[in-house]
């Protein structure tokens, strides 16, 4: 046998070694690991999708909600999230994730649906300071979603002073608040012996009618003080006489009634009066929050015989009663509500009264005037239909207007004169308040009777059709009140907002007291029997009605349901709009495709390479064998 060169040993034996130790490299740097580490990785990335879908995002008790659908298969964790809403000036509002609560909790399993609300961000409506648009985040990725213009709110943080005055320091001057002169009346044959002459509402329903109800609804502010009603001699900001029928000062309720201790927080408060006879004795009694507090007598008063007329009748402010220096002193809360009755409530009925909330029409046959602070109404100058339109700030407006009785009085302007600190007089500044009165006082559901939906019995896939809404309220509304239904099919697949006026003058009455409108929504792409749903969050309420959804006709052009010929488009990704707030919906989705075609490519050159290693190390073997081969042959 022919034995190997020396110096072709050596060579294949450091060929060897070096494949062998390059293949030991591999394994114990890592090399290989990269590629089963990468190739898994490239599976598990391309498995995991972050897919979800926002519907619904409505206001509802000045809370804002959400639902969220978890389209992806992996968890969602809301508490990653953040929320960055843009208003109309460009200012931003961000709420992370600890701020949203879902009510089956903050983990979103693959395929649930979950409603989420924003916690201490309470939502109101607002025409001229609204929310833009709604930018949420997970896991780094951001989603916009744009406010449509028919759906303004708006969404400050939580504070005790909500809807309250911006700067809720009390100042020395008391330079906060608003005033509301209500309207006057001739007393020309005092029955009580009192003057004769010009006289202020309160005044002139005690001395025509020898009884009174004073109703008012307010929100007191920690350390809150001011005059709610008082009668005056001189208009604010002339020094004037005064007779303080309601007051609040260092935690206590105050007037011509005993004084009760009140905290702060949202209150109804009813004074009442009435003379035994022309001669008196004249009684006064309170009412805090539905209970009775106490009554008083006198033998005279300034309310029925006074030497002197008290021209004027003044919500929210009195003249030189809480310090030794004279000067006028503002409520520095909210008066929100007034009503005026020409008699005097039972205990039954100021009980309803607080159990109804407000605006409310009880009683309303002894109801004179009742007034509402409000940022969207038509104000009116008299009897209808004289109305003139107002839309961008607060205003102290008649809800409720009872023309007999105001014209037994000889009264025919029910308007009421709204007087600012800095003597501005008309509307209310809308920058004094941060938001509106909660939904559970203001009570438009209290006021509506009845709401009918309809729809077309069946409808082709992607054709769009009409939802009718018809309203009834139980009078005649005499001041704009705007309800927002949220309309949507299967509660999710699309949805509308829809508003409807209900006033006596709205483009959406069929007469005073029903009023309709409609919305179009769009058929699901699929076959089948769907339900749909029309709600009025603010009311908790909710109406169902049933469609068929057919499959496309075999020509491309057809008859929709509801009459007009158009062609079937492809199915389409849904979207949203919501009520009150009303927010465009949209599809959130990614995916790790591109990093894992990045990480891709890295495992693919390193697997060349070391495949590189392999094939060298292959290639000397099978020199090897050969070569041992050829000698074995040639020593035969």
């Amino acid at each position: 046998m022919k034995s190997i060169s020396p110096i072709v040993g050596t060579i294949l034996i450091i060929v060897m070694t070096v494949a062998i130790a390059g293949i030991f490299y591999a394994f114990t740097s890592g090399m290989f690991n990269s590629i089963i580490s990468s190739s898994n990785n490239l599976v598990n990335q391309q498995s995991k999708i972050i897919s979800f879908t926002i519907n619904n995002v409505y206001c509802s008790n000045n809370i804002l909600y959400f639902d969220i659908y978890n389209k992806g298969n992996i968890p969602i964790n809301i508490n990653n999230s953040q929320i960055i809403f843009t208003d109309n000036y460009g200012n931003t509002i961000p709420v992370n994730g600890s701020n949203i609560i879902c009510n089956n909790g903050n983990i979103i399993p693959s395929g649930s649906n979950s409603l989420c609300y924003v916690n201490n961000y309470p939502c109101y409506y607002n025409y001229k300071d609204y929310i833009k648009s709604m930018n949420f985040i997970y896991n780094g990725i951001s989603y916009n979603y744009d406010i449509l213009n028919n759906n303004k709110f708006n969404l400050p943080p939580f504070s005790p002073y909500f809807f309250q005055p911006t700067n809720p320091t009390i100042s020395n001057n008391n330079s906060q608040g608003y005033l509301a002169q209500m309207p006057q009346c001739n007393i020309s044959n005092n029955p009580y012996g009192g003057a004769n002459g010009t006289y202020g509402l309160l005044n002139c329903i005690a001395i025509n009618y020898g009884e009174i109800s004073a109703v008012v609804w307010f929100y007191l502010p920690p350390d809150g003080q001011g005059g709610l009603f008082g009668i005056t001699t001189n208009q604010y900001p002339n020094p004037a006489a005064t007779l303080p029928i309601l007051y609040v000062y260092n935690g206590y309720l105050h007037g011509l009634a005993p004084s009760v201790p009140i905290s702060p927080g949202w209150h109804i408060v009813v004074f009442e009066s009435w003379a035994s006879s022309t001669s008196g004795p004249f009684y006064f009694s309170i009412y805090l929050d539905g209970q009775l507090e106490g009554t008083t007598s006198a033998s005279s008063s300034a309310f029925y015989n006074y030497s002197s007329t008290f021209p004027y009748s003044d919500i929210g402010a009195t003249y030189n009663y809480f310090s030794s220096v004279a000067q006028w002193f503002f409520f520095n809360g909210i008066i929100a509500y007034v009503a005026v009755y020409n008699t005097v409530l039972s205990q039954s009925q100021v009980q309803q009264l607080y159990s109804a909330g407000f605006p409310n029409t009880l009683f309303s046959q002894n109801l004179v005037v009742a007034y509402l602070l409000v940022n969207n109404t038509a104000i009116y100058q008299g009897p209808p239909p004289s109305y003139v339109g107002s839309w961008s700030n607060y205003y102290f407006v008649p809800w409720f207007v009872n023309y007999a009785l105001l014209s037994q009085m000889g009264i025919t302007n029910p308007q009421a004169i709204t007087i600012t600190p800095s003597d501005s007089r008309g509307l209310i500044p809308e920058t004094q308040f941060l938001g509106p009165i909660p939904n559970n006082l203001f009570s438009w559901c209290r006021l509506l009777q009845g709401v009918n939906v309809s729809v077309p019995g069946s409808v082709y896939v992607n054709r769009s059709f009409n939802v009718n809404v018809q309203l009834t309220t139980i009078a005649q509304m005499q001041y704009e009140l705007p309800y927002w239904f949220l309309v949507s099919i299967n509660g999710i697949n699309e949805s509308q907002v829809l508003s409807i006026d209900a006033w006596v003058f709205s483009s959406d009455a069929i007469n005073g007291y029903v009023f309709a409108n409609n919305s179009s929504l769009t058929a699901p792409p699929k076959p089948g029997n769907y339900t749909v749903v029309v709600s009025l969050p603010v009311c908790n309420m909710m109406w169902t009605e049933q469609i068929a959804v057919d499959p496309p006709p075999s020509n491309a052009s057809t008859t929709d349901g509801n009459g007009s010929n158009s062609t079937s488009p492809p199915p389409t990704n849904s979207t949203s709009t919501q009520p009150g707030p009303g927010t465009s919906s949209s599809t959130s989705s990614t995916s790790s495709t591109t990093t894992a075609t990045s990480t891709s490519s890295t495992s693919l050159s390193v697997l060349i390479d070391a495949l590189n290693v392999v094939v060298v190390v292959l290639i000397v073997a099978v020199a090897y064998i050969l070569y041992r081969r050829r000698e074995t042959v040639v020593k035969l």
